[in-house]
């Protein structure tokens, strides 16, 4: 009796191995491995299980599924974000994945990266220089441009990185420009910045060889040529002698001092106070005096005259230099 009694013991126990051997059998057919990396570089705006977890499995669709699974938004490139180990369960169970059939292996503490170009700021400030430089006001000319300040390098997701600049604005003059930059990233524009470029243009100018007086006409030996910036300067600053030697100052100029067009006019052919020859015909008669211009005159220019003899004052028509004319009434 003990032994039928053993015997259905044995036959017992036999059963439930063999049955939960087939259960094992059956579980480890669907069963994947998941094992989450302490540290993964991710590239894309989504972090996804695949990125940071080695997924072993002979189900291929349940591996492509796992991998493709979503799990958060990814950090901006360059930048390393903690994933929550208990948040990858919880994509899991949201999923609809049977933790029951998945072996995983998570670190408790996750590092996600996210891959990233820099793109130094010497090459951004380059090609603004290099829009500017390439503008015909600038051709030929001695131009040194300014590194704008607070430009830091850029950091922008992998890929093809291109730098397209252009003038933007009314902030553009002789001394200055404003320039957009914009990076692009396969053919993406993912950053533009604004840079604001102080220029500096060298050139021979005009300058005073001695302080000139208000009304003194230039000659040759009160002026001279020095290199100077044209940024801080007037637009209408004189670059050659030629343009000077001749005229005269409509106010003074410190010895120097770069001269400038609109400090300049056109020495008269009579100036105020210097003897002119008058000359009159009265029918055939012509008639030659000597009086005294009252006012600076040009050739064309009626002006007001003295007789020194009688000291009456009559009006003339200045015809050269030294030489007024009255017309006959």
């Amino acid at each position: 009796m003990k032994s039928i009694r053993n015997l259905t013991v044995c036959a017992a126990w036999l059963a439930w191995a063999l049955g939960r051997g087939a259960v094992a059998q059956e579980e480890s057919k669907a069963q994947a491995t998941i094992t989450i990396a302490e540290r993964s570089e991710v590239q894309g705006r989504t972090i996804r299980l695949g990125d940071v977890a080695r997924i072993a499995t002979e189900d291929k669709e349940l591996a492509d599924r796992l991998s493709a699974l979503e799990i958060q938004t990814a950090p901006l490139p360059g930048q390393t974000l903690t994933v929550d180990p208990n948040f990858i369960r919880t994509r899991l169970r949201q999923a609809r994945i049977d933790l029951s059939q998945i072996q995983l292996t998570v670190p408790p503490k996750i590092l996600v990266v996210s891959r990233a170009t820099i793109v130094p700021r010497t090459m951004i400030i380059e090609e603004a220089k290099r829009l500017i430089l390439s503008q015909p006001m600038w051709a030929g000319k001695d131009v040194t441009i300014d590194d704008p300040p607070f430009v830091d390098d850029v950091v922008v997701p992998p890929g093809q990185v291109e730098l397209k600049a252009q003038r933007i604005g009314a902030g553009n003059s002789l001394s200055s420009s404003l320039v957009a930059v914009s990076v692009c990233v396969d053919g993406r524009t993912v950053r533009t910045l604004n840079l604001f470029l102080k220029i500096h243009v060298y050139a021979d100018v005009v300058v005073a060889a001695r302080t000139l007086s208000r009304r003194e006409v230039i000659a040759e030996s009160d002026v001279q040529t020095e290199r100077r910036d044209l940024s801080s300067l007037p637009p209408d600053v004189c670059l050659d002698a030629k343009d000077v030697i001749g005229k005269r100052l409509t106010r003074v100029a410190v010895k120097g001092q770069a001269l400038n067009r609109a400090m300049l006019e056109i020495a008269p052919d009579v100036t105020a106070g210097s003897r002119v020859i008058v000359r009159a015909s009265i029918g055939q008669v012509k008639i030659t005096l000597l009086a005294e211009a009252r006012e600076d005159g040009w050739i064309g220019k009626t002006i007001l005259v003295r007789n020194v003899d009688s000291n009456k004052t009559f009006r003339a028509t200045v015809v050269d230099v030294g030489v007024v004319e009255v017309k006959p009434q």
